[in-house]
């Protein structure tokens, strides 16, 4: 008999395990196929999408906008739902959503309807990453592989434009977008996950929400750090070909060695995060954005394109270590809100900062591109000073309570 019940508990552990594993493996999945391809693709795709309803090249702007505006209200409605509606449902959700987007954007027949396709596609995609990254807080091995899946979708996106796109015919790879949703669809629809992040009914509405001042330092650490990572992908390819002369191969090169250096970066958080000091890890990130734009911006030109691969590799942790730190600085269940808000938050920071960048850059030159990435990346490792405070959260708990929580990452 208890030979019976030894067994029927160790294949109730083993289901567990292969759930779990299922589950991470979905998550991932989806970063790559919601997140990190149409990334890619978006930009590339320009040119045959314009080309065919004939609009202006300055148009992309107004596509990345409708989109990440409408990412940004996806993670501030997740921020508002997460205590109503258990995760699994949001997500599942979100990804029905995002396959009726792209199956829109696919039919589009005008400019006006992949506008508004886009905008339902930007709006799941916001609540699918904010409710993704708020399942995974404080499991910083599974935000290595999440963010890692995002790099490797970002980096098969072009891959796939080129593989599908020719002159103006653009929606074969709009149709494989849709294609791999609906399939990550599915896969959500049929894996059973559990609903961990959904506060219990008897949780108080105080539960659920952070204090505004630390939601707001949260936010802005979040904007911070996109602003600062943003600007090297989005800048420096235009700098060092336009104002350091680097042959446009060679610059290409480098720009891909910082995309390899965020994959490999993020599978190694993946892998061995759970015995990494998150903060230490942190602020060494820090210090090496910091050495590797400035390498970038005074270095002769053969040694500073080495700083985009370090520019990579440093930005690599960041953005999961900060998810990770999140239930430190608020309640567990008020960590699905926060997350929202910050996501959004990261949304809007690193556009915001590229657009500033391109400003002064129209006025000065180009050259002046660099010291801005430098002040940026000041800024983000100030910032981070703050998540070393005392937070409100754990003021509610017992030592233990805490202890416990931080024993996790």
């Amino acid at each position: 008999m208890v030979h019976m019940a030894q067994k029927n508990a160790h294949h109730t552990r083993a289901t567990s395990v292969n759930d779990m594993t299922r589950t991470a493996a979905l998550r991932v999945a989806l970063f790559i196929v919601l997140l990190g391809i149409p990334d890619g693709a978006v930009g590339v795709m320009w040119p045959a999408l314009r080309a065919d309803f004939s609009r202006p090249i300055g148009d992309l702007g107004v596509l990345v906008v409708v989109m990440t505006a409408l990412y940004v209200a996806g993670g501030i409605v997740f921020s508002r739902a997460s205590h109503l509606i258990a995760v699994t449902t949001v997500i599942r959700a979100s990804c029905v959503l995002s396959v009726l987007a792209t199956v829109g954007w696919l039919v589009a027949n005008s400019w006006l309807a992949v506008l508004a396709a886009v905008a339902v596609f930007g709006l799941a995609r916001g609540v699918v990453d904010s409710a993704v990254n708020a399942a995974a807080a404080g499991r910083i091995r599974e935000l290595g592989w999440l963010h890692a899946g995002w790099a490797v979708g970002g980096t098969i996106g072009p891959l796939l434009v080129a593989a599908t796109v020719s002159g103006s015919q653009w929606r074969g790879a709009v149709a494989v977008i849709a294609a791999l949703s609906a399939v990550v669809t599915m896969a959500a629809l049929a894996i059973s996950e559990p609903d961990a992040a959904m506060p219990a009914e008897h949780a108080s509405k105080a539960a659920a929400t952070a204090p505004m001042s630390t939601t707001l330092v949260v936010a802005t650490v979040f904007a911070a750090y996109t602003a600062a990572e943003a600007g090297p992908v989005a800048w420096g390819y235009s700098y060092l070909v336009d104002h350091r002369h680097l042959h446009a191969t060679a610059a290409a090169l480098g720009m891909a060695a910082l995309w390899l250096a965020l994959v490999g970066g993020r599978i190694a958080l993946g892998t061995i995060g759970h015995r990494v000091d998150e903060m230490k890890l942190l602020a060494q990130c820090c210090g090496l954005l910091i050495a590797s734009l400035v390498l970038l911006w005074l270095a002769p030109t053969g040694i500073a394109v080495i700083g985009l691969p370090l520019i990579g590799l440093a930005s690599a942790p960041v953005f999961p270590l900060l998810i990770n730190r999140t239930p430190r600085l608020v309640s567990e269940a008020a960590t699905p809100r926060v997350v929202g808000i910050a996501v959004a938050a990261a949304a809007v920071g690193g556009p915001v900062a590229v657009l500033i960048e391109g400003r002064i850059a129209d006025a000065a030159g180009v050259g002046a591109i660099a010291p801005c990435l430098v002040i940026a990346a000041a800024l983000f490792a100030a910032s981070c000073l703050t998540l070393r405070a005392p937070t409100r959260a754990c003021s509610g708990h017992s030592a233990s309570s805490c202890s416990r929580r931080s024993s996790r990452c």
